[in-house]
């Protein structure tokens, strides 16, 4: 935490990256026509991309975590509120 900043750091509110949805590399039916199919996500490319979703979660919550802890300890002095601080 740096020490009694006049605004915490802006990587702290900068947004997280997301990871990308990949092309499927599964073959999934495609509604009524028959033969048909379109491409969907192997299970190996959804665990991975559920992992990835898990991470950038876990970044987002550090990142939330320091603002609120930023505000708790240099907000009121500072002048600043949090949106449900009324």
């Amino acid at each position: 935490m740096p020490k009694d900043p006049a605004a915490p750091p802006i990587e702290w509110s900068e947004p997280v990256a997301w990871p990308e949805l990949p092309p499927g590399e599964a073959t999934c039916p495609a509604g009524d026509a028959v033969g048909s199919a379109i491409p969907c996500l192997s299970d190996r490319q959804a665990a991975q991309l559920m992992a990835g979703l898990a991470d950038a979660l876990d970044e987002a919550n550090g990142r939330l975590a320091n603002l609120r802890d930023w505000f708790a300890a240099y907000g009121a002095a500072s002048g600043q509120k949090l949106a449900s601080s009324r």
